[in-house]
């Protein structure tokens, strides 16, 4: 009766989705959201999507991992590092452009998908209706004969003794193979297309099968059945669901280990190492262990591939948040580093919640069934708005019949979600339920500051009036900060000429180890036409600069001044380590003086090309050194002394 109840719930949901993938073609939930219950829902549903994707992840490579131990025990006691591996392993493939999850028709990504969800619905299919006869003949054995070495088992004695937290094993369980098996085709690209797909159409041939005999005959036959659409699919998934709770029941199968709920009270007797589906699948088909061996292989790769179809929704959703300026604007790029920011942030949050949970099924299950409903809750509300809102503007009779059918199975999954998601939050408070809402919460308060941030941004950028935007400032200062007379010093004195500014200096700072002397020497004798400048700090380089700006600023308001730093590229990174430390420094404290502009005169280290005087420095004035205090500077530009 619970999975009954489970199978309907996520039946109800499923079947929803569909109906509103119809009516808002390659539109996410978050958009519809957006449109019809407004920003705030917008929001909390995109963050609850964007954990979703976090959560499901984790989960579903937690359950291939138990999975995957059960064919190869020896993998069991590193099922943690097996599952991060593999997580790593999809960001990686992912940041490749491997096909995970998506294909083109009759490519390997398609071939691959049809593979994995359709051998694992056939071998399920012979598994539930054999197993469902010898129950009927009563030849099905109970007593666990699936585990290894025909070890007998009892169901696991945990604390989850409540109807409730009964209700939300089944849910869980339940859609986990529904999700597992409708995510993988309706991932972007792939062959379902439970988003923005109205039907199947026949792929060309030139880019279908190329076998011949029966083995093509055999594929195109696989790929017909699997090209149904999602309520077929659903409703396959479904029987064998409530098939396969049936069978378990029947042969009273044990829970793996690794794939029990959390709770106070350990287990009373050790689980046994194959997950219930193997079980099951052996137990069925007369104790074949080689049957159990195939359906837990495929079931290893429909979880790693519907793992690997998050790997595409995420960015896909973080690039639709950043367009509307909720996440960082490069994020909505379709540069491949764009969609690289998403990947590594779903890597990042899988493989924290993997580690936070010990790659346990039931921990993640807690988190997964929150974060489900959720988010099923928020989109199918703002469906049912939305076809309420369809049927006001609809004439046609049909059109309108139709309109109430969608509604009504809107509220259904609305109202089923909502009462789940309650149902979730009060009965697994204990069990970490709550740290979901807690990060949603989080998430929904960063993309809404981020938001504001954008908007005060582009308001404050806004043109009122051209003319004031094109005010010219009355006067230009050009500085040239140098510490000796060489090469670059000169490129970058011939650059800051060139702006043709009101006024022109270089600055140099007196140290006290005798450079600044040298300096001022070196610049009498080279007769250069520009004024130099020299301050005394014997502590530091960059305050006294910053200082002598910022008075420049204070004399004259409405004066534009313009620092030209010499930036040093080497040929190699640990030589660039090696220089332009000051210069970052000063330019870092100088980017946040209003009323300045830094420009960088690149100097390439190893190109003996490079030309030091930009068109010449021709004399205009006679040479000028000037000896100017720090503190005297800040007071006044006036306060100067020539050095004699």
């Amino acid at each position: 009766m619970v999975s009954a109840v489970a199978l309907l719930v996520w039946t109800a949901v499923l079947l929803s989705q569909r109906r509103a993938a119809l009516a808002h073609r390659r539109r996410s939930d978050y958009e519809v959201s957006l449109s019809v219950l407004g920003p705030n829902a917008g929001l909390a549903s995109g963050a609850t999507m964007l954990v979703e994707g976090a959560v499901m992840a984790a989960l579903l490579l937690a359950a291939a991992t138990v999975h995957l131990a059960a064919i190869l025990p020896a993998l069991a006691p590193y099922r943690l590092a097996v599952a991060t591996g593999t997580t790593a392993a999809l960001a990686l493939a992912a940041l490749a452009g491997a096909p995970l999850g998506r294909g083109r028709p009759g490519g390997a990504g398609l071939r691959v998908q049809a593979g994995a969800v359709g051998g694992l619905l056939i071998v399920l299919t012979a598994v539930v209706v054999w197993g469902l006869a010898r129950d009927l003949a009563g030849s099905l054995h109970p007593g666990g004969q699936a585990a290894p070495g025909g070890a007998q088992g009892r169901p696991v004695e945990t604390d989850m003794g409540t109807d409730a937290v009964a209700v939300l094993q089944a849910l869980a369980l339940g859609g986990l193979i529904l999700i597992g098996i409708c995510r993988i085709p309706s991932a972007p690209g792939g062959w379902l297309g439970l988003r923005g797909a109205t039907g199947w159409r026949s792929a060309p041939g030139r880019a279908g099968v190329t076998e011949r005999g029966s083995r093509a005959l055999l594929h195109r036959a696989v790929l017909v059945a699997l090209r149904a659409r999602v309520p077929l699919l659903v409703a396959v998934s479904g029987l064998l669901l409530l098939g396969l709770t049936r069978l378990g029941a029947a042969m009273g199968a044990v829970g793996a280990a690794g794939a029990g709920w959390p709770g106070p009270s350990a287990p009373r007797e050790a689980a046994p190492a194959w997950p219930v589906l193997g079980q099951i699948s052996a137990a069925a088909l007369g104790g074949q262990r080689l049957a159990g061996l195939v359906v837990m292989a495929l079931a290893v790769c429909l979880l790693v591939l519907a793992a690997g179809s998050a790997f595409l929704r995420v960015p896909a959703l973080m690039g639709i948040l950043a367009r509307d300026a909720y996440l960082p604007r490069q994020l909505f790029s379709r540069s491949s580093r764009a969609r690289a920011g998403g990947i590594i942030a779903l890597w990042l949050g899988a493989s924290l919640l993997l580690a936070a949970t010990g790659a346990s099924v039931g921990c993640l299950a807690v988190l997964a069934v929150v974060t489900a409903t959720a988010s099923s809750a928020l989109g199918q509300a703002a469906m049912t708005r939305y076809w309420t809102r369809e049927l006001g503007r609809a004439t046609e009779p049909t059109r309108r019949q139709s309109i109430r059918r969608a509604r009504i199975l809107s509220i259904i999954a609305a109202v089923a979600s909502g009462a789940l998601l309650l149902l979730a939050v009060v009965a697994l408070a204990g069990r970490g339920s709550w740290m979901v809402l807690a990060a949603i919460a989080l998430v929904w308060v960063t993309m809404r500051a981020i938001g504001a941030h954008y908007r005060g941004f582009d308001e404050e950028l806004a043109l009122s009036e051209v003319s004031e935007a094109r005010t010219m400032p009355v006067h230009i200062h050009a500085l040239v900060p140098a510490l000796r007379l060489n090469r670059p010093t000169l490129r970058a004195l011939s650059y800051a000429q060139s702006t043709q500014p009101a006024t022109i200096e270089a600055l140099t700072v007196d140290l006290g180890d005798g450079h600044a002397r040298r300096l001022v020497e070196d610049w009498r004798s080279a007769g250069i036409p520009v004024p130099l400048t020299l301050l005394d700090a014997p502590e530091g380089l960059g305050d006294p600069i910053v200082a002598y700006v910022r008075s420049l600023r204070r004399e004259s308001p409405r004066d534009l001044v313009v620092v030209f730093l010499t930036e040093y590229l080497a040929r190699h990174w640990w030589q660039q380590l090696l220089h332009n430390r000051a210069a970052l420094g000063l330019r870092a404290a100088l980017l946040f003086t209003p009323g300045v502009i830094v420009a960088t005169v690149p100097w390439h280290l190893g190109d003996p090309g490079q030309t030091h005087v930009h068109g010449g420095v021709r004399a205009r004035t006679d040479s000028q050194i000037v000896d100017a205090d720090a503190a005297a500077r800040r007071a006044s530009r006036n306060r100067r002394r020539p050095i004699d």
